[in-house]
């Protein structure tokens, strides 16, 4: 059974319809404990790389298609992504790992492509950057909690109306 056919059968699985699809990238395993600790000066086998790229980014994607049909029967209809701080390519100051960082980047920019793609029906979205501190709130309460929306108030100052990724402390970390 392939990859894709296992995230339609475990979705399948949980019933005729939920509120909350949680996707995060592996860290390590497989390929990636190949490139783990290696800086670009250090040779990384490229073909490695992309096509530990590829597994996440496409397994991130599947999940997503097969889920929506089923969070549409949702009343919370929440995506969320947990992620880490490293994700952001204008804060990170990583120089290993890319394969993990690459594909960290990648699914942030799938959560902004299912933004503006699903938004309008009614879907929300929370990017949880988990900094491995115990400060602030966990992200279980963070992707429960409604965000600043308050009808009367300006349509961008609601974090249900734009992208935002935060830590636990809820700061918000830019892209």
């Amino acid at each position: 059974m392939t990859d894709q056919e296992q995230i339609k059968t475990a979705i399948a699985q949980m019933g005729d319809g939920f509120d909350i699809l949680i996707l995060s990238i592996p860290e390590w395993g497989g390929e990636a404990d190949a490139l783990r600790g290696k800086t670009i000066w250090d040779g990384i086998d490229e073909s490695v790389l992309l096509d530990i790229l590829s597994y996440n980014v496409n397994n991130v994607l599947q999940t997503v298609r097969a889920a929506i049909p089923f969070l549409r029967k949702g009343a919370l209809k929440r995506i969320v992504l947990l992620t880490d701080p490293t994700a952001s390519i204008r804060e990170t100051d990583e120089e290993t790992d890319y394969a993990y960082h690459m594909s960290q980047a990648a699914a942030g920019m799938i959560m902004k492509i299912l933004f503006n793609t699903y938004r309008p029906e009614g879907f929300t979205f929370r990017c949880y950057a988990d900094d491995g501190r115990r400060a602030g709130i966990s992200a279980c309460e963070y992707l429960l909690t409604e965000q600043s929306y308050i009808e009367t108030d300006d349509y961008i100052h609601s974090d249900e109306n734009r992208l935002v990724m935060r830590d636990g402390l809820l700061r918000e970390i830019s892209w």
